[in-house]
């Protein structure tokens, strides 16, 4: 606070009017969260996709067991809807996979305007993602009939 006729002479005034202290300079971007936090979530991402399809993989085998055949109704629903490769949940699902785009761009925002927790916690939702369909399979796998 100012007075009429008094100086500051122990440079006591904190603020500016422009929003910054004297001593102190304006935030800058932080330019390499830029390039780090997509390929963490696209590493993040893909990581879930891959833990999901072993997941899923293994839940069918158990579901199936040795006496599988074509015919059955939970075989040829693992073999039509399954995973045929590491990243199905990820790349087999659209929305999936833009939900995953849009998470990790504002994970990279975040994470510019130097808000790193949050943006941790969106890049960790981009891996939960796939796990949505995953889980999706595996409950609609046990629950058709085996013969």
């Amino acid at each position: 606070m100012r007075f009429p006729g008094r100086r500051d002479t122990e440079g006591m005034s904190q603020f500016s009017p422009g929003g910054t202290s004297p001593g102190r300079t304006p935030s800058r971007l932080a330019i390499p969260a830029l390039f780090t936090y997509p390929v963490y979530g696209c590493a993040l991402s893909a990581a879930g996709a891959v833990g999901v399809a072993i997941v899923a993989s293994f839940a069918a085998t158990l579901a199936l067991g040795d006496s599988a055949q074509p015919g059955q109704p939970a075989y040829d629903y693992a073999q039509t809807h399954g995973p045929d490769s590491p990243l199905f949940f990820l790349t087999g699902y659209p929305l999936v996979l833009a939900a995953c785009c849009i998470l990790v761009l504002a994970a990279t925002a975040l994470a510019a305007f130097r808000r790193r927790v949050p943006a941790v916690l969106l890049l960790l939702t981009a891996a939960a993602l796939p796990w949505i369909p995953g889980i999706a399979f595996i409950i609609h796998l046990f629950s058709l009939p085996l013969y």
